[in-house]
């Protein structure tokens, strides 16, 4: 679906939100237009960006073993849940007043491990974990969550889970493999592995374009991590993006399909963003200008990324926008003008058309991407 806002000429930092004791992870936004921030101070916060004021906090640390919230899903009509490195997902209310109505672990069928990744598909919420399993909760009555089914295959991680269509999942693991996974059945489809031109490094990351999967992998040794694009409507690797035909030479740490266009972004610890043409399975450009690796995007539609990057060291960040068809950088932002101080991992667009950014410096900034 095209965007409906306005074509976007620059970032203007708004204001940053303070207060914060780690780095943030994941960030979504309520329908009440609350901002939920998930973070590895082992807290969930609540902000009422109005007033750029922390409406709610809830910290786990108390009498229980808790860790990084992992990942934050907005389940409609301010419901919103979260998952955690320990395995925890929890279902939480913010109508009337804070109320955490659900809790799965692994005492009740849920995950043993950390939870990397939560979707929605129709009345249902998805997981996907450490635990190499993907479970399905039905979510049509939220104060009665109930897990439907637990996928078993993988044998490592799994790492991701998009939605296809005609009802069926996709999700990449460590293991090295993409399975394709029947909704209505409950069945295991298809397996893209080495022995079918799948990846021979375990997977970390899975976006999906069209009849397309795009995916990427980890650099092991002297093996360089990879992209490759499979259609998965005709069960076919078709692409594959490595150092022979132009790709990164070191670990890839962001993908992003560029929704609406034939474009796939991929950035690296080489401080590299790479533009891809999955219909030809050409490099369109590199982007080179960014002095740290990079480890987020958002794809801001109208031909504009938004790019994050720093070093592991913790001493630079910067955020940047990028003109994809002319292939250009527009705009940047570090510390010297209003920018994060580290590395940043978590973009968020929000309803309003503003953009939240959350960095390692503990901080979110809200910036102005209108005209």
């Amino acid at each position: 679906m095209q965007n409906n806002f306005a074509v976007i000429l620059r970032l203007n930092l708004k204001y940053t939100l303070t207060g914060l004791n780690g780095t943030i992870r994941s960030l979504a936004e309520l329908d009440n237009g609350y901002l939920a921030s998930g973070s590895d101070d082992f807290t969930l916060r609540i902000w009422d960006l109005k007033n750029q004021v922390v409406k709610y906090s809830f910290d786990f640390k108390n009498g229980q073993t808790s860790d990084s919230i992992r990942t934050l899903l907005n389940l409609g009509n301010n419901y919103l849940a979260s998952g955690s490195n320990d395995g925890f997902i929890r279902v939480w209310s913010f109508n009337d007043k804070p109320e955490l109505i659900s809790t799965f672990n692994s005492t009740n069928n849920g995950h043993t491990e950390a939870v990397l990744q939560l979707i929605l598909f129709k009345n249902f919420m998805i997981s996907c974990s450490g635990d190499q399993t993907i479970k399905v909760w039905n979510i049509t009555d939220i104060r009665n969550i109930h897990l439907v089914h637990t996928f078993i295959g993988h044998s490592r991680p799994v790492s991701s889970i998009v939605q296809l269509s005609n009802d069926q999942i996709a999700s990449s693991s460590y293991d090295r493999s993409i399975k394709i996974w029947d909704m209505n059945t409950l069945n295991l489809n298809y397996t893209f592995n080495s022995t079918n031109g799948g990846h021979t490094n375990s997977i970390l990351y899975l976006v999906k374009s069209g009849n397309f999967l795009i995916s990427s992998s980890v650099k092991i040794d002297d093996r360089p991590g990879d992209i490759k694009v499979f259609d998965w409507t005709k069960q076919k690797m078709i692409y594959t993006f490595d150092t022979r035909n132009g790709g990164h030479e070191g670990f890839i740490f962001a993908l992003e399909s560029l929704e609406n266009t034939d474009y796939v972004a991929s950035g690296s610890y080489d401080g590299l963003i790479k533009i891809w043409d999955i219909k030809n399975g050409k490099l369109k450009c590199t982007f080179t200008e960014h002095k740290g690796s990079v480890w987020s995007f958002i794809y801001l539609g109208n031909d504009l990324l938004v790019s994050g990057a720093g070093d592991e060291m913790g001493t630079f960040g910067e955020v940047n926008l990028w003109n994809v068809k002319n292939e250009s950088l527009v705009y940047s932002f570090d510390k010297q003008n209003g920018g994060h101080s580290k590395r940043i991992y978590s973009f968020l667009r929000l309803k309003n058309g503003d953009l939240a950014s959350g960095s390692v410096d503990q901080t979110i900034k809200i910036w102005n991407t209108k005209n």
